[in-house]
């Protein structure tokens, strides 16, 4: 299979992001490095985008969700972000806000998501965002509109995905 490098973000007063190094590292297999949250070393604040989704990947099987709120929050006001980046940063605190019991604040951010995963050309992305806006609406009991969103994203992914390679999403 194809290997994997994770960069774990770290942050005062927490030890989320030590559950997910060991994720990385014990579950997973992969090579998982820590990287204090002010360090600007790597150059691209985009390793902190996908650090974030590898820390919320780990959060979200057990919380605290609330750590993966206030990690998402710290990596979208990161500066530097790519459009990309960004998009899968403002997701990612869309699910935990979800996550967290508060619904009605992902949309905004799932909205937002989508307007910079187009600015990026980045189709996976939103057809991410697209699937979880459906399964939120369907959530609050707006199912035409979530069931709308959901076919949206199974398009979507029919469109960007192979015949041969296609999954849900």
């Amino acid at each position: 299979g194809l290997a994997m490098n994770f960069a774990v973000v770290t942050f005062t007063g927490s030890n989320s992001d030590y559950d997910a190094f060991h994720v990385a590292n014990a579950v997973l297999g992969e090579r998982a490095t820590l990287v204090w949250h002010k360090d600007t070393s790597l150059g691209d604040a985009d390793a902190a985008a996908d650090a974030l989704e590898g820390a919320w990947a780990a959060l979200n099987l057990r919380g605290p969700f609330g750590a993966g709120a206030e990690l998402a929050e710290m990596v979208c006001a990161m500066p530097g972000l790519s459009d990309r980046a960004a998009a899968r940063a403002q997701a990612t605190l869309a699910d935990a806000l979800v996550a967290c019991g508060r619904p009605s604040a992902a949309h905004a951010l799932y909205d937002r998501a989508t307007t910079l995963a187009r600015a990026a050309g980045d189709r996976r992305c939103e057809a991410q965002v697209a699937e979880r806006q459906g399964i939120l609406l369907e959530y609050e009991g707006r199912t035409q509109e979530g069931r709308a969103r959901y076919a949206t994203a199974v398009q979507m992914a029919n469109e960007i995905m192979p015949k041969t390679s296609r999954r849900v999403v």
